[in-house]
């Protein structure tokens, strides 16, 4: 069997290194965005909810379900998931040896880290044009 070798900036790998290098540097990619969104959604919904929450009571609206699970959860619940998506991929780099395994796992963590915002997002937009709508009639 022969091996193809490639310099770059770091010296010469195989082309197996090469990918192993590229699942670890995507892993650390995908943990970090889960740690910001973890981050920045939790400091987010801080500010954002209770403020949600005293507008509904002002203009007498009741919250949808979603934005009442939310505001049930944004304190602990989401920061745990997120934190432990960040954790869980840096923890399957060296438990999982399949290359191709790596990048599934790496993918679904990162479509379920960016579908759990985005439905967060959803649930907080429909809830604030609800209010909208009550309020401008």
């Amino acid at each position: 069997m022969r091996t193809r070798f490639s310099m770059n900036f770091l010296g010469a790998y195989t082309q197996s290194q090469r990918e192993n290098l590229a699942s670890w540097w995507f892993a650390i990619i995908v943990a970090a965005m889960c740690v910001i969104f973890g981050s920045t959604w939790v400091g987010f919904l801080h500010v954002f909810l209770p403020t949600l929450q005293t507008l509904s009571q002002t203009v007498n609206t009741e919250l949808s379900w979603a934005v009442r699970f939310l505001i049930a959860i944004y304190t602990w619940l989401l920061p745990l998931f997120f934190y432990c998506t960040a954790v869980t991929t840096i923890v399957k780099e060296s438990l999982i040896r399949d290359l191709r395994k790596k990048r599934t796992w790496n993918t679904a963590i990162f479509v379920g880290v960016v579908l759990v915002v985005g439905l967060a997002e959803l649930a907080l937009y429909l809830q604030t044009a609800h209010m909208a709508k009550v309020t401008s009639h």
